[in-house]
């Protein structure tokens, strides 16, 4: 299922939240162009366009990113086009972490800004709700008092077909051991005796990644949550594939 902003929305984390679309002109600029929504954002946060100011933007679902620098200005135009001046976001948040077709969506909370992709977005709402809970703790409780019974609903999901070989051979090569590096954990033993181990891809079928052998690896519970939401998860990845190298013949 993928989040929507209107879903966002929706939800009154944020004050006000509107997303739009990186461009070729926007990153060819090295500036991001904002929509009258967007401006309308950063007017809330208290956020007025200043040429020579900068401020820092919370980045959120990002592994190797949590605050970005970024200036808000107006870009004056040629006074024959008979335009107004085009507000633009710059610096680090489009330099370093912006990329061409990623819709951005920017929200804020009181006067904090914060950014993400909304392609990053936690595919549920339970976990966006729980990333920004700490912020907003009186508005969680109050709405958390709110009784009503649990709607049912039809979720229609489209998965990937994993291959069970790849899936058996990895647990095999295993050997009934986590394969994250320095693991310490203590495993869970099932019914059968055996350890519960979970397959992982490590470059996600999602975003392309093969399904072979070389791309899983068996990991317990704990380790394979890291990977998918732990700080510090690109880089623990990475060493995980030199892991799995060592073990291919």
């Amino acid at each position: 299922m993928t989040i929507t902003v209107a879903a966002l929305r929706e939800l009154s984390i944020f004050d006000e939240l509107a997303a739009k679309v990186v461009t070729a002109t926007d990153v060819a600029r090295g500036a991001y162009v904002l929509t009258k929504d967007q401006v309308r954002v950063l007017a809330a946060a208290g956020r007025n366009p200043q040429h020579d100011e900068s401020f820092m933007i919370m980045v959120a679902f990002d592994a190797e990113l949590n605050a970005a620098e970024a200036s808000y200005y107006e870009a004056a135009r040629s006074t024959r086009a008979s335009r107004r001046p085009e507000p633009r976001m710059g610096r680090e948040i489009i330099s370093a972490w912006m990329k061409l077709g990623d819709c951005v969506a920017i929200g804020g909370i009181g006067a904090e800004l914060y950014a993400f992709r909304m392609s990053d977005c936690p595919a549920d709402l339970e976990e966006f709700i729980s990333s920004f809970a700490p912020l907003i703790p009186k508005q969680v409780a109050a709405r958390a008092k709110v009784t009503a019974p649990a709607e049912r609903c039809v979720v229609q999901r489209v998965t990937f077909l994993r291959n069970p070989w790849v899936v058996a051979s990895a647990l095999l090569r295993a050997n009934g051991a986590c394969e994250m590096p320095n693991c310490e954990e203590t495993l869970i033993i099932r019914d059968d005796g055996k350890p519960y181990l979970e397959v992982h891809h490590i470059d996600p079928l999602s975003n392309g990644g093969p399904d072979v052998l070389s791309n899983v690896a068996a990991l317990c519970p704990r380790c394979h949550r890291f990977l998918h939401h732990g700080q510090g998860r690109a880089i623990a990845s990475r060493s995980l594939v030199g892991a799995i190298r060592k073990t291919i013949v």
